[in-house]
């Protein structure tokens, strides 16, 4: 994932890949917003929830705001992520037009499999981080994604493990094991008399 992220793109392209993975927004969620919900001031912003169709506000990433400001360049209202087609030039993007984004750069960037990026990978990807890599509150994640339970944030960051991840615990745990077996007498059990 991270070597998706950083592969050189477009802003247009970039924002659609880090909207997932750095806000956990969904894919139609980056189609709907707004200008006019982005505080730079306060790094805040608003997203329209794409499952109860309200507005929540949530802390504004300091790359994407810049990012978002690049692209704005100064435009204070209407769809950040515009189509850009000529027949519906001012429309919002499509989901189909986003996820193709995820497709078409993971392919760019050679990754192995790429039809397994999505917007949807990228909004687990930003759950695992927040939750394992940094070790954050699972209320604070579970309001940020904006979902009713935390049981569902969990479910999120538990299905998704990379490989590194894997690699990273196994080097922890050889670490361990290792250590353990070099120093017997720190772990033994005490003799009963």
């Amino acid at each position: 994932m991270l070597r998706l992220i950083t592969f050189p793109k477009p802003a247009h392209a970039q924002l659609c890949l880090l909207l997932p993975t750095t806000m956990g927004f969904r894919a139609n969620e980056v189609c709907t917003w707004r200008a006019e919900y982005i505080d730079f001031n306060k790094g805040d912003t608003f997203v329209m929830d794409a499952k109860k169709k309200k507005l929540f506000q949530i802390p504004l990433n300091i790359q994407v705001a810049a990012l978002t400001e690049k692209l704005l360049k100064g435009r204070r209202e209407g769809y950040v992520l515009k189509s850009r087609s000529n027949r519906n030039p001012g429309d919002p993007l499509s989901p189909f037009a986003i996820w193709h984004t995820w497709r078409k750069w993971a392919v760019k960037a050679r990754l192995p499999n790429p039809e397994e990026f999505s917007p949807a990978v990228g909004r687990r990807f930003f759950a695992a981080e927040w939750y394992h890599r940094q070790r954050l509150s699972l209320m604070t994640l579970s309001m940020i994604m904006r979902h009713s339970e935390p049981r569902i944030t969990l479910g999120y960051v538990q299905k998704l493990i990379f490989y590194e991840d894997l690699k990273q615990d196994y080097k922890q745990f050889q670490f361990n094991v290792s250590r353990d077996t070099l120093n017997p007498s720190k772990h033994a059990t005490p003799e009963i008399a």
